[in-house]
């Protein structure tokens, strides 16, 4: 229900006005409650997560729980429900900019970050306060609407400090560059970690960056958990020195060792400055990830560079060169029986330089421990499952081998051998090992599933046994190679929660089960998973879960017809000797755009992957949209707002290349 609606159309009482965005988990309209005549901002949940019971009550309960939030800087929740099997979250409606709009066009300096920033510190403490977290601190979720009235938005992915019956252990949505270093172990979210997230947002917006400015997801995952907190000083040396400790503290890898609350992160920030005469003087304007300063008086425009009647910014604000889209080529793996090699996972170091350089600092949201959204780009290296060195299973965690057929892993030396592999109903397993956790008494097992196949990759009689509570399929790394992984299982016969990995190789499927109850769930199932992490194969191969050919073709064809729109387009928008003729090239730029996203809204990608192909989509309207605002300041002659634009296209355009990166790691390989 969420996709192609038409304003008018009237949901469960609110009549929409027009789409405010598009979204991993769905939709966003403004919309007009009828019984109050009041305008709101109505999201619509993609129905894939609402056909989830348990993803329903937590929706529900978490929509609750922000509603029952009473601050003036978070955005208020008037309902959330449930209509025609689609879920639905109404709320305030701001009129403004994003935090993160506001430091890609340089216009924070840091006395109006701190007035901002302590506002929603404040916000942030009086939810932590009634018990309620909300774990994606960043720039897109700090609205500022008329005269600088800062909110705090989107606690979609928050958690209740009380709300563990409703959460699955361990799951996390968040975003990778403001991510704590506890969330990445697997380990419980708390409101230390969103200090950790406030403290990397304070230091983008002093700086212009990220705190990691990484290559690779797997580089940046390491850097939170192993690098030192960055030098507000290094990227920008004429801050106060002490802002260098307010960052390490806020972003310190001990949950314990940070400021005890947001507030007064955001106190000692502006203590440091109070100290100096750097918040009185003119500071430098930060665009993007570059710290300039501007010779341009204020209100000033800059001059047309023209000569021609051809519009481009001046040199001292122009942006580097947009980037070309990536190119898509229909998938390699035209089967999910084509067989390829499952090399060793590696270790540490080299997992975390990552296995390619695909891509700068990245602000995608991502799940870790299967959560609402699974993006399997972001578990690249066996970051998320593997001997990563983020997780329980380190390199001071002495281990031995474990083999049993043709499985190789690595497991605790602690863990002992249990006098029987678990019986659970329907799941028998061939070339079985276990290992026991004997402090806890929770259990490990591995081996050859005898009756899994696709699509679930479960023996048959064993979906029986769970019946309806079968959860969905995430698909994480183990080491280099694939696999499924079905968390929160409750199985007849098991008295703890399962969870359950599953590869399918040239000899079978190979399932790997961590079985725990009680209080050492959380921390056995991560320290079982970062064992199956050092999964080896012997005498068989790994197969790759499956790349839908039909699909394929229509995500190569439709990506690589836009390569050949852009490649004329740009073509004639370098010979244009007019403002009239560079709007024309533009708006053809736009038009490409907006057919890709159009043509692939209307594709059927497989279930695993329909998230990635409308993160996709998301980015490419997006794109046609900003391309369409540079044409408009071409045609009028607009620098500042040319200028603007243009950076604009170039983030909108990351996005499109983050998202192909994304649709590269499940086997639709590029040209």
């Amino acid at each position: 229900m969420t996709g192609g609606l038409q304003p008018g159309t009237v949901v469960a009482g609110y009549r929409l006005e027009r789409l405010l965005g598009r979204g991993g988990m769905g939709v966003v309209y403004e919309a007009t409650q009828l019984s109050l005549h009041r305008t709101v901002a109505l999201k619509l949940v993609s129905p894939m997560f609402g056909e989830d019971r348990a993803f329903r009550v937590r929706f529900q309960r978490e929509g609750r729980m922000q509603a029952s939030l009473d601050h003036p800087h978070i955005v208020t929740v008037y309902e959330a429900g449930e209509f025609e099997g689609s879920l639905f979250i109404a709320m305030r409606l701001v009129r403004g900019h994003s935090l993160n709009e506001l430091i890609t066009r340089g216009e924070l300096d840091p006395p109006r970050t701190l007035r901002l920033l302590a506002p929603v510190a404040d916000a942030l403490d009086s939810a932590h306060e009634a018990g309620l977290i909300h774990r994606d601190i960043k720039p897109p979720n700090i609205l500022v609407g008329g005269r600088d009235h800062p909110y705090l938005a989107d606690f979609g992915v928050a958690k209740s400090l009380s709300s563990t019956q409703m959460t699955k252990s361990g799951n996390f949505v968040g975003t990778l560059d403001y991510v704590s270093p506890e969330l990445i172990r697997g380990e419980q979210a708390t409101g230390a970690s969103d200090i950790y997230a406030l403290g990397a947002v304070l230091f983008e917006c002093l700086t212009g960056e990220v705190p990691f400015a990484k290559v690779s997801d797997a580089a940046l995952l390491y850097a939170h958990v192993a690098e030192p907190p960055p030098s507000v000083t290094d990227r920008k040396p004429g801050m106060p020195g002490a802002l260098d400790d307010v960052i390490g503290r806020a972003m310190a890898k001990d949950p314990a060792a940070r400021f005890a609350s947001a507030t007064e992160l955001i106190r000692e920030a502006e203590q440091t400055f109070s100290a100096t005469t750097q918040i009185g003087t003119e500071a430098p304007k930060i665009r993007g990830a570059r710290v300039e300063r501007s010779a341009t008086p204020s209100g000033a425009r800059p001059e047309l560079v023209s000569g021609r009647d051809r519009l481009e910014p001046a040199a001292s604000t122009a942006p580097a060169k947009l980037p070309a889209p990536a190119r898509l080529s229909p998938p390699t793996v035209a089967s999910p029986r084509r067989d390829r090699e499952v090399p060793v996972a590696e270790a540490a170091p080299t997992a975390a330089r990552g296995t390619s350089a695909r891509r700068g600092a990245s602000r995608r949201a991502v799940v870790i421990g299967g959560g609402l959204i699974v993006l399997v780009a972001a578990l690249v290296a066996g970051l998320l499952v593997g001997r990563s060195g983020t997780g329980h299973v380190t390199a001071t965690v002495p281990t031995v081998p474990a083999a049993a057929g043709p499985l190789r892993l690595e497991v605790p030396k602690a863990w002992s051998t249990p006098v029987s592999v678990p019986s659970i109903p329907g799941l028998t397993l061939h070339d079985a090992l276990a290992r026991e956790d004997p402090a806890s008494g929770a259990e490990m097992f591995a081996g050859t599933l005898p009756g899994a196949a696709p699509p679930l990759l479960l023996p048959a009689g064993f979906q029986r046994a769970v019946g309806s509570s079968l959860p969905s399929a995430g698909a994480v790394r183990l080491g280099q190679s694939v696999a499924y992984r079905y968390q929160g299982l409750r199985a007849p016969g098991v008295a703890g929660v399962l969870t359950l990995l599953v590869l399918p190789t040239s000899g079978g499927v190979v399932g790997i089960g961590c079985d725990a109850a009680g209080p050492a769930a959380q921390s056995f199932t991560a320290a079982c998973e970062q064992a199956a992490g050092t999964l080896r194969l012997v005498g068989v191969r790994a197969l790759a879960l499956g790349v839908d050919p039909a699909y394929g073709r229509t995500l190569g064809s439709t990506l690589n017809t836009l390569h050949r729109a852009d490649a004329l387009s740009r073509t004639a928008l370098a010979k244009a000797r007019t403002r009239g003729a560079q709007a024309a090239a533009l708006s053809r730029l736009a038009s490409a755009q907006a057919t890709a996203a159009n043509g692939l809204r209307n594709a059927h990608p497989p279930a695993d992957t329909a998230s990635d192909n409308a993160r996709l989509v998301a980015a490419l309207e997006q794109t046609a949209g900003q391309f369409n605002g540079l044409s408009a300041a071409a045609r009028r002659g607009d620098t500042g707002a040319y200028a603007r634009d243009q950076v604009a296209v170039a983030q909108a355009q990351k996005a499109i290349g983050d998202a192909v990166a994304d649709l590269r790691t499940l086997g639709y390989r590029s040209s």
